[in-house]
């Protein structure tokens, strides 16, 4: 079984963003029964819609749009995808020959005939652990602050500084794949994190999430975000095909040279973003978003400036760590007056089966490809047809199946808008019950069509997942619907940072005495979570449809009012002394 950094990403990728595919489906099928718009005119979208008018009067390639942006990334998705199963082929070969040089008593026939095997790979396994280790703490520690940035200085800077960095890392990684270059764990470890060093894919998907919703109006934001999401899955299943065409008719079997086309791609990207996309973010909402940021510091500073036990320096770092973790507290609904407790506990048991979900989904996909390559002998061109055909399922069940589900349940079955309800709860019980099937699937496989055949129920299986998001949001304020997801992403993005590794060095212990471990236990994981959905229960709406109160936070009114006060259009810092929070 052989798996490397780029597959762990991908598969945490594709379920990061199943919510947003799905949904977007979902509106666009029914769009022709319901068009409802909610119009907001507080001061943010004033002046998002006054830029808007303005970009209309301007060319195509002179303003911010879809188009662009979309083409932008489906040259970098299919960089990416372009690269996965040659990376993996490459580096078990490195991997082959270091072997063959820490045991000169094994003669050169059996090492070239067991290049998969058991002591290959338990070393492909303890270093894609180690990889995904730092990558994941990488993408989660990076993932909500690089949003915060972007929402301060704009999208463009924040997405060319993170292709400018990919494409660093991907550079080191072909040199050390070259051919006659020696396997060097702690050099291949370090070009990983810099590639991941400015958080990725999480980072790129939020942040062109960002810019979308910045140019788009509401009734139109839905599609356009599943037209770049489209993006994501297309460039993951075109890119392992492109990948074999490349290393068959141009490296004529060498596979380097798809990742040199992965390069190329990539740096595509990246010119793009610096020459062609244009900012999308207006001046005023980013001066209000810094005017809020220092706000919130300066309160921070004042507070723990009247203890004297700790140095500027600890007060920075303590305020900095505060900041990475305060969107948790959206998460601890409170108790409700009519409902008690049932909302929290709903929305804690939601949160968990999600956890479980994802770190059963990573952790399977973590082990897939590495035990295909050791129990089936696959080789590039498998690797990519079921990459492929991950990417192809995935986003017909999403556009297609989903949304017609959907359409069909809300026909027959209860509706609440405020609380989880018998539809939520079908969906989310059927597609468990498909993720399940996967991991099964491949237990008892005998031959490579019926792993294929594993791809196809996982992504039956995608429905899960995004209902229990869509259900989530049912309990909290519509203004508070991004922090609640930036509060989650922060607890998943923690534990698929620890349970792959984990799951890999225990793949790596058992795969020649007991391969199919983790796959049990991954079966396990997903009972857990079929358990945890029967606790589920839906209850009555109050009188006014609300279950939860809305925080509100003055920083953003206060920074709003600095905005306009500003005749000359300049930022002018807040001091310490007028900073204030509720």
């Amino acid at each position: 079984m052989r798996k490397d950094t780029t597959t762990t990403e991908t598969s945490t990728l594709l379920r990061d963003n199943d919510a947003i595919i799905e949904n977007a489906a979902v509106d666009v099928f029914e769009s022709v029964i319901t068009d409802q718009d909610d119009p907001d005119d507080n001061e943010d979208i004033r002046w998002l819609r006054e830029e808007r008018l303005h970009h209309q009067n301007k060319l195509w390639y002179e303003k911010p749009t879809v188009f662009l942006l979309s083409l932008a990334l489906l040259l970098y998705f299919t960089s990416m995808g372009i690269q996965i199963s040659a990376k993996i082929m490459l580096l078990m070969k490195q991997i082959c020959r270091k072997v063959a040089e820490d045991h000169p008593d094994l003669s050169e026939e059996y090492i070239n005939n067991n290049c998969r095997g058991p002591l290959v790979q338990g070393e492909l396994s303890f270093l894609t652990s180690i990889v995904t280790f730092f990558t994941g703490a990488f993408s989660c520690l990076m993932s909500g602050k690089m949003g915060e940035l972007s929402d301060r200085f704009g999208r463009k800077p924040i997405l060319a500084i993170v292709a400018l960095t990919t494409l660093l890392g991907r550079c080191f990684t072909a040199y050390l794949l070259m051919d006659g270059r020696t396997y060097h764990r702690g050099l291949f470890i370090l070009s990983s994190v810099v590639e991941e060093m400015t958080g990725g894919n999480t980072v790129v998907v939020s942040v062109s999430s960002s810019y979308i919703t910045d140019i788009v109006e509401p009734h139109e934001r839905i599609v356009s975000l599943g037209f770049m999401i489209g993006t994501l899955y297309g460039g993951l299943a075109i890119g392992p095909l492109l990948g074999n065409i490349v290393i068959k008719y141009i490296g004529h079997g060498n596979d380097i040279y798809a990742l040199y086309a992965g390069l190329v791609l990539c740096a595509l990207f990246a010119l793009i973003l610096v020459f062609v996309i244009k900012e999308s973010r207006p001046m005023k909402l980013r001066r209000k978003s810094q005017s809020t940021h220092l706000r919130r510091k300066a309160s921070f500073t004042s507070s723990i400036h009247s203890s004297q036990s700790t140095s500027m320096y600890n007060q920075f770092q303590l305020w900095r760590i505060v900041d990475i973790f305060s969107p948790l507290k959206k998460l601890w609904i409170a108790k409700h007056p009519e409902q008690g407790f049932k909302p929290r506990i709903n929305v804690l048991i939601m949160i968990f089966s999600d956890c479980v979900l994802s770190l059963a989904s990573a952790a399977y996909t973590s082990t897939l490809v590495l035990y295909t390559t050791y129990y089936f002998n696959w080789g590039t061109d498998n690797i990519g047809y079921y990459v492929s055909m991950v990417g192809f399922s995935k986003s017909f069940c999403l556009y297609a199946v989903s949304p017609v589900l959907l359409h069909f349940l809300k026909k027959f079955l209860t509706i609440k808008k405020k609380s989880i309800d018998s539809v939520d709860l079908a969906v989310i019980f059927i597609g468990l019950i498909f993720d399940s099937l996967g991991p099964l699937t491949v237990i008892f496989a005998i031959q490579s069509s019926q792993v294929y055949l594993s791809a196809i129920f996982a992504s039956l299986g995608a429905l899960a997942g995004p209902t229990i998001q869509s259900s989530i949001v049912k309990y909290v304020s519509e203004t508070q619907t991004g922090e609640v997801f930036g509060a989650i992403a922060l607890i998943k993005n923690f534990i698929l940072c620890l349970g792959p590794p984990i799951f890999l060095q225990i793949y790596s212990k058992s795969v020649a005495t007991f391969p199919t471990l983790v796959f049990w236990i991954t079966v396990f994981m997903f009972i857990i979570s079929i358990a945890l959905s029967t606790f589920l229960r839906s209850h009555k709406e109050s009188e006014d449809g609300s279950i939860v109160t809305t925080i509100v936070d003055a920083d953003e009114e206060e920074a709003a009012m600095l905005i306009n006060q500003s005749d000359n259009g300049l930022f002018k810092a807040p001091s310490v002394g007028n900073s204030s929070r509720k």
